[in-house]
């Protein structure tokens, strides 16, 4: 080998050399400096950050509205029905009359209908008593051609009191009519002077006899007495 080889070969390895040198250089300073004391640097790890914690949902009380309270509805009343006045017992007249115990003030006469030969009559007759009251007479009658009756109940209203009793006896067989008494009676009623006081008179006679082929079992007659005072 001459000289020329020899001096190339130790310049190459002289420069792969240095070349060494160089590289371990460069990777020796870009490591990182390792810790006194022999400790052995673990690589670092990479830490997940820490989700914020999430907030645990807090309950929310819902109130419900409250409930309508129906309010109840009055029951409605019914409307009464009017109650009609009844007529006045007493009207008053424009003037006062002056009076009398035992003067007249009013007079009257009813009688029945039947359709036959026998009827009754009451006839009434009114008078004072005092500046409150009046006495009422009614006196009745049985109008006949021909009759015959025993005693029969005979009935008398006046002014809303009652009364009762038995008629005379008839016993007639003529030809022509004939007015036969049957029974009369007295009533007190309340007539106040000042005003006008209407009286109604009912008059019942418990035939129960037969007029020919007809058969009567009662006569009824009656009206109203006006009496001013």
């Amino acid at each position: 080998m001459n000289a020329g080889k020899i001096k190339a070969v130790l310049f190459i390895i002289v420069f792969l050399l240095v070349v060494a040198v160089v590289c371990s250089w460069i990777v020796s300073k870009d490591a990182p400096d390792a810790p006194s004391g022999g400790e052995e640097v673990l690589p670092a790890v990479e830490t997940a950050p820490t989700p914020d914690p999430t907030p645990e949902p807090t309950a929310v009380l819902i109130t419900p509205p409250p409930k309508p309270v129906s309010t109840p509805q009055p029951t409605p009343k019914p409307t009464p029905v009017p109650t009609p006045t009844p007529a006045p017992l007493f009207d008053v007249p424009s003037e006062v009359r002056p009076f009398t115990p035992g003067d007249t003030l009013a007079s009257g006469r009813f009688q029945s209908l039947s359709g036959t030969s026998l009827d009754i009559e009451a006839i009434c007759s009114v008078s004072a008593i005092d500046a409150d009251s009046v006495n009422v007479t009614v006196n009745v009658n049985a109008l006949s051609y021909a009759l015959y009756s025993g005693p029969m109940p005979l009935g008398i209203s006046v002014g809303g009191e009652y009364s009762t009793l038995y008629s005379s006896p008839v016993d007639y067989d003529g030809g022509t009519l004939l007015t036969s008494p049957l029974g009369a009676q007295n009533f007190t009623v309340r007539a106040p002077a000042g005003a006008v006081t209407n009286i109604p008179v009912t008059v019942s006679w418990q035939f129960n006899g037969s007029i020919g082929d007809v058969y009567i079992p009662a006569l009824e007659c009656g009206g109203t007495l006006s009496v001013s005072r």
